[in-house]
């Protein structure tokens, strides 16, 4: 009876052993991006996901409200998530204005790879209506 507790005792062990690693293989380096090919003098006002919420309503967001970009620099964020696909969402708003100016451009890599682009909206996830900035969605 010993030995047969002892092997029990060890293929959980083992089991355990085994998926620790695959918990881990889950996670995906993300990583927001935004820049302009013309002077943006009024800013923008930049908010992404950077983690994995409970659930739709209360996603963790991070915030540039006061954002200044010239030609030439890239604006630029990294987060962990494991499913990418369902979180990763960026929103650009040029202030004081009703539309960012043109040459806006927004981007999401996921471990390197170009997952979606846009102006002033890149998102990886299904948006649905009222989730993007005002008069986007």
């Amino acid at each position: 009876m010993w030995y047969v507790k002892t092997i029990g005792a060890t293929a959980i062990i083992a089991a355990g052993l085994i998926a620790a690693p695959a918990a881990n293989a889950g996670a995906h380096t993300v990583t927001y991006a935004l820049w302009v090919d013309g002077p943006a003098p009024n800013g923008f006002s930049v908010s992404y996901v950077v983690n994995e919420p409970v659930d739709q309503q209360s996603p963790s967001r991070g915030n540039d409200p006061n954002l200044f970009l010239a030609p030439g620099q890239v604006w630029t964020r990294e987060t962990t998530m494991d499913d990418p696909t369902q979180w990763a969402y960026m929103v650009a708003v040029y202030k004081n204005a009703s539309a960012n100016p043109v040459g806006t451009h927004c981007e999401i890599r996921v471990d390197g790879v170009v997952q979606a682009n846009g102006v002033s909206v890149c998102s990886i996830r299904q948006l649905h209506a009222g989730s993007g900035p005002p008069g986007t969605m």
